[in-house]
């Protein structure tokens, strides 16, 4: 993983968009504001170079008491993870 805030060719901010995906799982109540932009670089798997999909990993390590582990790389895991501790 590299770090590229310096890079003559960084993109645009995704802020507008990413704001609006925050808003859908954020109470009303709740403010943020844009402060600035981080840019990386990160590997991919090269099944994932097609459609940016991202694997989830979650683990069940214990059930008294639950303890669960969950690694992954967009925000609609939560989906992901209520199929998991809606079965436990």
């Amino acid at each position: 993983m590299g770090n590229c805030n310096e890079c003559p060719a960084k993109p645009v901010s995704a802020y507008p968009y990413m704001s609006g995906l925050a808003r859908k799982y954020l109470r009303g109540e709740y403010e943020f504001q844009y402060a600035d932009s981080l840019y990386s670089m990160k590997p991919i798997l090269k099944s994932s170079e097609i459609d940016d999909s991202r694997p989830t990993v979650i683990r069940v390590h214990s059930k008294h008491p639950s303890f669960i582990s969950v690694l992954s790389g967009k925000i609609n895991t939560i989906y992901d993870l209520e199929d998991v501790l809606t079965n436990e």
